[in-house]
């Protein structure tokens, strides 16, 4: 069996303030309602003041059955903070989903998945169960981007050196710290794939047609987890939705394929794998 999680960080125009006019009910809506045509529950690491600004669209969220988790307060630089800002911070967002949902969410990524001791530390004793950050940001299929026109023997070359590299990733979910597990991503983020993105420009159907092959490549890749990484504002605007309803299409192919949000796969594994300490 292999599980699979599909994570939405969800940052609106807050991460990228220049881009205000997204329609981010649009966005957040048509996510959902691919999601559903496929019948794939999802984790949405969503921005703490997200939750003040658009609690409609976070209780639609929670109600269509997928997990909601943190991803800080307004996507700020948690690696510079003091452990007196880190207990602010965090503290502000918990408050904010409250307000929302009334209830504590059990899930954190970091903004740009910068972590440290100390953030762990917090998270662990505010009761967290799992945290995403570790990256091992090139992938073999990095090199393959058709805009990146690398000559085809460079390309071999890197991909081959740092297919052996992967080869060592961790690809199970593991005990960071107490009852905090880390859950390593597994695929390239979406703007990793496609490069920089203007989220009212249509994505050339050569990168689109390369960044599903990449996604069902490294699928095919992992063992019993896989996951996938996107943006609101990436995948949820112009034409990229069709990486995300090819992706999942292909990967359904896949010999026993269950999908499932963040917290559901970590308490199968606790269960029902063991995990590294």
């Amino acid at each position: 069996m292999k599980f699979v999680t599909v994570f939405f960080d969800i940052e609106g125009s807050i991460e990228r303030p220049y881009i205000q006019s997204i329609d981010v009910e649009n966005v957040i809506t048509r996510i959902l309602d691919l999601l559903d045509c496929h019948s794939v529950r999802a984790t949405f690491n969503i921005v703490g003041i997200f939750y003040d600004r658009f609690p409609s669209l976070v209780k639609e969220i929670l109600s269509s059955g997928h997990e909601i988790a943190l991803h800080g307060l307004s996507h700020e630089n948690l690696l510079y903070s003091s452990k007196v800002d880190l207990e602010l911070c965090i503290a502000r967002a918990e408050s904010a989903v409250k307000r929302c949902i009334g209830r504590s969410v059990r899930g954190f990524r970091s903004p740009w998945l910068l972590k440290s001791n100390r953030l762990y530390a917090i998270l662990n004793s505010h009761g967290y169960s799992w945290v995403s950050n570790v990256y091992f940001k090139i992938f073999p299929e990095a090199f393959y981007r058709p805009d990146l026109a690398m000559p085809s023997i460079t390309r071999a070359l890197f991909s081959s050196v740092f297919g052996i590299w992967r080869l060592k990733y961790k690809e199970v979910p593991y005990r960071v710290m107490g009852n905090l597990y880390e859950i390593p991503l597994l695929s390239l983020m979406d703007g990793d794939l496609l490069g920089p993105v203007n989220p009212f420009q249509e994505t050339p159907s050569s990168v689109i047609k390369y960044a599903v092959d990449s996604l069902v490549r490294e699928a095919k890749q992992t063992r019993n987890f896989f996951n996938m990484n996107f943006h609101d504002w990436i995948i949820g605007t112009a034409n990229r939705i069709k990486i995300l309803d090819e992706a999942l299409n292909n990967i359904k192919t896949l010999n026993e394929v269950l999908f499932l949000p963040a917290i559901d796969m970590l308490n199968f594994v606790k269960v029902g794998l063991k995990c590294p300490k």
